[in-house]
């Protein structure tokens, strides 16, 4: 089966003092997840495991973004 797109959620998160763009993009998916709710897989009888997650994170230094960690 090709992958088809269900959801598109969006997170923010911020690291006020410390200015980390790791832990800003980290509280930013974790936020977004939060916020999710996915009822469709019973109601569709899919495979939650089956699910692919696809992260793009924003900041304003890319360099600084270890992505392979989040």
């Amino acid at each position: 089966m090709s992958d088809r797109r269900f959801i598109i959620e969006m997170g923010m998160g911020n690291d006020q003092y410390g200015q980390d763009y790791q832990k800003a993009a980290r509280r930013a998916i974790e936020d977004a997840i939060r916020h999710s709710a996915i009822p469709m897989f019973d109601a569709l009888g899919l495979d939650p495991a089956e699910m692919r997650v696809q992260v793009t994170a924003g900041v304003q230094d890319p360099a600084a973004l270890a992505t392979d960690a989040l």
